[in-house]
């Protein structure tokens, strides 16, 4: 897609999720050197450690973590999803945000999991 493409997605676009998808192709799911279970509580702990967001429901069986994140300026209450999956002898981190109004995020829920991503990848063995 081109730049001007992108552009013009990313403004009509309020989710964002690392399936590598336009318009931000460049988010990916995390690869951890750790077992599903200690995967699962290391992007339990970035979640809490996350500002302004609130886990809402874990599901350590599952692999899946959900969350509240709050804007800091408007105070939008957005969805996040994260799911531990195995992958190999280690593990593999997908994330979606989306927000719950409006038709545009202007690129925040993209900004949020990559803010995630940094803090778990920075906490945990790769």
């Amino acid at each position: 897609m081109s730049g001007i493409g992108r552009l013009m997605l990313r403004a009509r676009t309020n989710v964002a999720q690392t399936d590598g998808s336009e318009p931000y192709p460049d988010l990916a799911p995390l690869a951890l050197d750790l077992p599903p279970n200690a995967a699962y509580a290391a992007a339990l702990s970035a979640a809490r450690a996350m500002p302004l967001w609130q886990v809402t429901s874990e599901d350590p069986g599952g692999g899946r973590i959900a969350a509240c994140a709050t804007t800091p300026r408007m105070k939008f209450v957005d969805d996040v999803d994260i799911t531990v999956e195995p992958a190999g002898s280690g593990s593999r981190i997908h994330v979606r945000s989306a927000s719950r109004v409006g038709i545009s995020d202007f690129g925040t829920n993209a900004r949020r999991i990559r803010a995630y991503l940094a803090r778990l990848a920075t906490n945990s063995p790769r």
